[in-house]
């Protein structure tokens, strides 16, 4: 199936970075420009007659019930990323399964809908946590996005399924794994789905990875912020409560890293809603669920 699912992985820049760069600080409600940014999306969106999915975090939605509904009055897919954006693989199988319901149920009481998707934070489900597929389709999910299947810095698992595929576990539950994109140059897998890796890319590079996605009837799945929508420059030290005590060149290393090449990201998304079906990742998985391969998952702990 040739269509791209585009999803939002749906947090605020200061809220993360709060809790990043001073963790004994309380985390305090989302700053005005996720409004901007959001309404950036909605209105893309809009305009290329496209829907997606946000993997919505709950530590947000707390502090903003009203883009959550604005986003469903657009008509879009309502997913998880999770409770405060923690790195689930430093968590064990208990306390993981308390975060996943946590989380759930709060998206769920905001939204109104039921929740059937979710996202890792940071990709956090790695190889030493593939139990929380297993814990997930207890919950009633019926599809993850989690896994990238080239190993990154803090996330991925070489060699993982690079289609989307109904995974069954040894106890016959069954999850449909949505896994990101990743893209061959000189016979290397790369990650190219978004976020920074599509940012760095030039827009001629992203038209032809997405041109070529097509062509071999290869499922693409984008992810991408809301900060990478708005052209304003971010600055750390204005979400971050204690920055006096970090040196100019550590601020100024992560400012980098946040704006470069944000403002290209606009046209290079516009132009592939305008080029392509997208569908959303709900409609994805239960395409897999009815006509897709499916594969045991054996080899994890519970």
């Amino acid at each position: 199936m040739n269509k791209y699912t585009l999803t939002i992985d749906w947090e605020d820049f200061g809220q993360l970075t709060c809790r990043k760069y001073h963790p004994f600080v309380a985390v305090g409600p989302a700053t005005g420009e996720i409004e901007r940014q959001t309404k950036i999306i909605l209105d893309l969106l809009d305009e290329t007659n496209t829907k997606c999915t946000f993997f919505v975090l709950a530590l947000l939605a707390k502090y903003r019930p009203s883009i959550v509904h604005e986003i469903l009055l657009h008509g879009h897919e309502i997913a998880m990323h999770g409770l405060n954006h923690e790195i689930m693989s430093s968590h064990s199988p208990s306390s993981s399964r308390i975060i996943l319901e946590d989380a759930k149920k709060c998206i769920e009481d905001i939204a109104g809908v039921e929740i059937l998707g979710y996202r890792a934070p940071f990709f956090s489900l790695i190889k030493k946590n593939l139990y929380l597929l297993n814990i997930l389709s207890e919950m009633g999910l019926i599809y993850d996005s989690s896994i990238c299947p080239v190993k990154m810095a803090r996330s991925g698992i070489n060699s993982f399924i690079k289609t989307d595929t109904l995974l069954e576990f040894p106890n016959n539950n069954q999850i449909v794994e949505l896994p990101l994109s990743t893209y061959s140059f000189l016979g290397i897998a790369c990650q190219v789905s978004g976020g920074g890796y599509m940012r760095v890319m030039p827009k001629f590079l992203v038209q032809k990875v997405y041109k070529d996605f097509y062509k071999k009837n290869q499922a693409g799945v984008i992810y991408m912020h809301p900060y990478e929508f708005d052209n304003i420059p971010l600055d750390i030290s204005s979400n971050f409560p204690a920055y006096d005590s970090m040196d100019k060149l550590s601020i100024y290393k992560k400012n980098l890293k946040s704006n470069i090449f944000r403002s290209s990201i606009y046209s290079k998304i516009k132009y592939l809603l305008k080029k392509y079906d997208f569908i959303t990742s709900i409609e994805r998985a239960k395409y897999v669920k009815e006509n897709g391969v499916s594969k045991k998952l054996l080899g994890y702990e519970e």
